[in-house]
């Protein structure tokens, strides 16, 4: 009988925290953006259209290296405080490889890594 691996991410458009639950083992990776604050005012000076360019670039970038932890789940839940959990999700969608995984979204307020932990765990109901 196979296992089902369960993965919450709680995300916004600078972070992602992935807590990924296997055989009830818990590993958590942190998966940053590229595109900070100090970025985007950098790409502003030379102009509108360059800074939206490179946000672009650097969301992709972002949105594949959570793509590629979502890969090793069954079960995904994306929630965080902003609608990036809505836009990777959109990004997903067009991608067969995600097809047979079953995905839901929660918003919910900021919380620190334990209340993340907790969330999702509440969420699926797991014991550990």
């Amino acid at each position: 009988m196979k296992t089902t691996n369960y993965l919450g991410i709680w995300m916004d458009h600078s972070s992602a925290n992935c807590m990924l639950i296997t055989n009830g083992k818990l590993t958590i990776t942190k998966i940053l953006s590229e595109f900070t604050h100090e970025e985007r005012e950098e790409s502003r000076i030379r102009g509108e259209k360059t800074m939206h360019n490179k946000e672009q670039q650097m969301t992709s970038k972002f949105f594949k290296s959570i793509s590629e932890v979502i890969l090793k789940a069954d079960k995904v839940l994306l929630f965080g405080p902003t609608d990036a959990k809505q836009e990777l999700w959109n990004s997903l969608k067009e991608d067969h490889h995600f097809d047979e995984k079953k995905f839901a979204a929660e918003t919910c307020v900021n919380f620190n890594e334990a209340q993340q932990l907790s969330f999702f765990k509440d969420y699926f109901e797991l014991k550990m």
